[in-house]
């Protein structure tokens, strides 16, 4: 009914390595600019060889995030998904563009935001790529990261700031990776990752050394507060440009947190000092002294491939109002029981569950409800008032409902046929609302209510052939709602809805047969069987919350050609009429299986 993030294998020896796509995988390619966070190898094959300790250039144990992140398939690089953008020595030409789907990697390890070289800053690699002919598309997604060096230089040469001086400092690297974004925005770049700190003081290069881990805090904090608020100004200032923040300290938070949950161990100390590993790798945080290790690369694959399916992950909370729909076409679906059922006064406790897809999502419901029926002659009319509480329950959503429905009806009933008019509206409060982020541990809570409407014609007959009773009957008309818009509340991939709203018109065809069991005559069975088909729009946004990322627009399919089959038995006990049914419906991409059962009292 969604799609999840794809994962797939690619072996590189000797690691085995999983690539996270990014969702909805339209990207052509994926550009990279940076430092040692994100350098695929630049600096280790055109300049500077690293130590052995080291993944074939990596400033790690294993491939880089961005990398993680990248299509595989979208690069003729053998060690890596992306291509190097500096093909010979001493960052020369050739250089590699990415001509014309290619995956590329211009960061390199040591990279400042702006500086002079040897090694290209980021404004370097910016103008270099440009300069060897290299454009922007629409399709292509561009990442910028820096900062971390600069800060590092800024403690080298400080060893004790003042606060003062290590605000402006972080100040000051904020605003040239800024610049470095608007050059971006220049060449033409439409979404654009970017990238900020983890704090710097949780770094096992500050450990034991309290006068630099509150400088390197307070500087990389700096730094991350003014590059967020130039990049909200950048995002204002350019409406077209989808710029995409991915929240190093944050996310980083999350994992030190609770970090036996991520398979970590130790997140304050080195795997590797020169010449020197760890037992264990893959339970450090950190690779050595400033970075993480290729554990903690995938989580931040994982976490940005994530900021880039809000158009996925969004879609889940769909089941709220297609729950709605289903409750109000069920429950405004009274003349068909009016046809037959004559009882002036009757109160019912009722209940259902259904499963969709093999038990993916399902829905279960408790609720009373009081019908009041009428006659003048041929006209009958009448009304209910239901009442319910259930839940919501699935893979990735779960979450209470509350619902209260009230509904109406007049019948015209001449020499067997029938034709009526039916209209109802209900509310629906949905509480303690849980949604799984799919990054692990992370789960993200709201509330929301709901308001719908259907009304239809109906017209129908009913035959007898002894004891067998066949009902033919159709429907026509309208059915609508509107979910409320919201926020949730998450540490990380937190999402806020517009309103939902969905209008639909539908034609419907029911054939119903009842018959009674030879073994008592209060005792009889019944299958109904029905073919709806429907047309009409549906949409919400769903945004990252405190993200300058763009809302997505989601349109939930509605589904258009329903075919639905229920059988059951009813029956009297004493003073009591008991029903019990169970349902299938198919709708071309779903499968729903049903069971209700109801117990009413007419007085």
């Amino acid at each position: 009914m969604y799609r999840i993030l794809i994962a797939s294998l690619l072996f590189l020896f000797p690691f085995s390595i999983t690539f996270v796509r990014s969702a909805p995988l339209d990207y052509a390619r994926i550009v990279a600019f940076g430092d040692s966070l994100s350098d695929n190898g630049n600096l280790h094959f055109s300049f500077q060889p690293l130590a052995a300790g080291y993944y074939n250039g990596r400033f790690s144990n294993g491939p880089t995030w961005i990398e993680l992140l990248s299509d595989p398939n979208k690069s003729t690089n053998p060690n890596s998904t992306m291509n190097r953008f500096w093909g010979g020595a001493n960052f020369a030409a050739p250089f590699d563009v990415g001509t014309p789907n290619n995956n590329v990697n211009a960061a390199v390890g040591g990279a400042l935001t702006t500086g002079a070289p040897p090694i290209p800053s980021v404004a370097d690699q910016i103008a270099a790529f440009s300069a060897a002919g290299g454009t922007f598309r629409a399709t292509d997604l561009v990442s910028v990261q820096g900062g971390g060096n600069d800060v590092l230089a800024f403690l080298t040469a400080n060893p004790a700031p003042t606060p003062t001086n290590s605000v402006n400092a972080g100040t000051t690297i904020a605003l040239s990776e800024a610049t470095n974004i608007q050059s971006l925005v220049n060449a033409g770049a439409k979404t654009i990752l970017v990238s900020n700190l983890p704090s710097a003081g949780t770094m096992p290069a500050f450990s034991g050394n309290p006068v630099q881990d509150a400088a390197a805090q307070l500087v990389a904090g700096t730094y991350n507060s003014v590059l967020a608020q130039r990049t909200r100004d950048l995002a204002a200032a350019n409406p077209t440009v989808n710029f995409v923040e991915v929240r190093w300290d944050t996310l980083a938070g999350v994992i030190m947190s609770r970090p036996a949950a991520f398979g970590f161990s130790n997140v304050t100390g080195k795997c590797y000092s020169v010449g020197v590993t760890c037992a264990a790798p893959s339970t450090y945080f950190w690779w050595d002294d400033i970075h993480p290790s290729a554990a903690a690369h995938s989580y931040i694959a994982t976490y940005a491939a994530l900021l880039l399916s809000t158009s996925t992950t969004g879609k889940i909370v769909a089941a709220l109002g297609d729950t709605s729909r289903s409750n109000r076409l069920a429950r405004g679906d009274i003349l068909l029981d009016a046809s037959t059922d004559f009882a002036p006064l009757s109160i019912e406790i009722s209940g259902s569950g259904n499963a969709l897809n093999a038990g993916n999502f399902g829905y279960q419901a408790a609720g009373l409800s009081a019908t009041a029926r009428g006659n003048s002659g041929d006209w009958g009319y009448g009304g209910s008032l239901q009442y319910s509480r259930g839940t919501l329950s699935g893979n990735t959503l779960s979450g209470d409902v509350a619902s209260l429905s009230l509904d109406g009806y007049a019948i015209l009933r001449q020499s067997g046929y029938f034709i009526g008019l039916e209209g109802g509206v209900g509310f629906d409060q949905f509480s303690r609302l849980t949604r799984d982020t799919l990054f692990p541990t992370v789960f993200a809570s709201s509330t929301t209510g709901a308001a719908a409407y259907s009304i239809a014609g109906a017209i129908g007959a009913q035959y007898r052939f002894g004891d067998i009773t066949i009902v033919p009957a159709a429907r026509v008309g309208a059915v609508g709602f509107q979910v409320s818009g919201f926020t949730e509340s998450a540490e990380l991939l937190a999402l806020s809805y517009s309103d939902r709203i969905s209008h639909a018109t539908f034609a419907e065809a029911n054939l119903r047969v009842e018959t009674p069991l030879p073994i008592g005559t209060d005792l009889r069975l019944f299958g109904d069987l029905a073919y709806r088909l429907m047309y009409g729009s549906d949409h919400y946004e769903a945004k990252l919350v405190g993200n300058t990322a763009h809302a997505e627009r989601i349109s939930p399919a509605i589904p258009t050609q329903t075919f639905a089959l229920s059988a059951g038995m009813s029956g009297r006990f004493e003073n009591l009429n008991y029903i019990v049914s169970a349902g299938l419906s198919y709708t071309g991409e779903t499968t729903t299986h049903s069971i209700s059962f109801g117990l009413k009292r007419p007085l």
